[in-house]
């Protein structure tokens, strides 16, 4: 039935044909209703995503798009069927089988009508990468900007913490200062869904303090938690959590926190 429905869009190959050019593609290529159901997926699913041709077939696209970003692909749809030979290029986040997130540029163009069946060609391209890149960009440019806009230390943190969570999952975050005389750690910034800020303290075997004393950034899972546990170099400060991740904050001659 989905493969029919490829093939009555074209008046120069075959079934097979078709199909076996559109699995040779490396973007993204689906026929789906008006509504968003899957008619046809081709090979490129499974590539970057995961599905299978018969994972997808007959369920509704929106399945695996993001769900602040299903509004966008509607729109699009809705566009498209509403215009008929128009198109709809836009961007949005689809899950990968094993749970990730790619970032997709795609483009919806003309219905498919022959024969009493009809589809929406929908085009996607993998723009993960660049889509980081732009906004790492951006993040750096606000980062940027709040150095030269305030002097003041909660407003600039504030800022700097609004810009990561834009490429990071950053809902518990803090600032951990060393202070050299009494070697402890103070917490100037501190946002966390459990914890409330601590005291100053001493530098022990945190996590903070595992990066502090080595001075490199760190990311911590829980698979490698335990295996530092168990070397002695670090123990479970407050809340657990499935991943934690350190930068150290340097001057040229020194580390001065995390």
């Amino acid at each position: 039935m989905a493969r029919r429905t490829v093939t009555e869009a074209s008046t120069t190959l075959g079934a097979s044909q078709l199909a076996i050019l559109l699995d040779a593609v490396h973007e993204l290529v689906a026929v789906v209703s008006a509504d968003g159901t899957v008619q046809f997926v081709n090979g490129a699913f499974e590539k970057i995503l995961g599905y299978r041709a018969e994972d997808l077939q007959g369920e509704n696209l929106q399945k695996i798009v993001l769900g602040s970003d299903v509004g966008i692909l509607r729109r699009a749809l809705n566009e498209v069927q509403a215009n008929g030979s128009g198109a709809h290029t836009d961007r949005c986040r689809l899950r990968g089988q094993d749970g990730s997130w790619r970032w997709v540029e795609f483009r919806c163009q003309k219905r498919l009508e022959q024969g009493g069946s009809e589809g929406i060609f929908f085009h996607a391209t993998d723009i993960t990468d660049v889509h980081r890149m732009e906004s790492e960009r951006q993040v750096n440019s606000e980062v940027v900007h709040a150095l030269n806009e305030t002097a003041n230390l909660d407003q600039l943190l504030t800022r700097i913490h609004e810009a990561l969570k834009r490429i990071l999952s950053a809902e518990n975050f803090f600032v951990a200062l060393h202070d050299p005389d009494s070697d402890k750690f103070h917490f100037p910034f501190f946002v966390d869904e459990y914890d409330t800020a601590p005291l100053p303290q001493k530098l022990g075997r945190s996590c903070t303090a595992y990066v502090f004393r080595t001075g490199e950034a760190k990311l911590i899972p829980q698979s490698y938690f335990d295996r530092l546990a168990e070397a002695g170099e670090v123990e479970l400060v407050g809340s657990p959590a499935p991943a934690w991740m350190g930068v150290p904050l340097k001057t040229p001659t020194a580390t001065i926190g995390v």
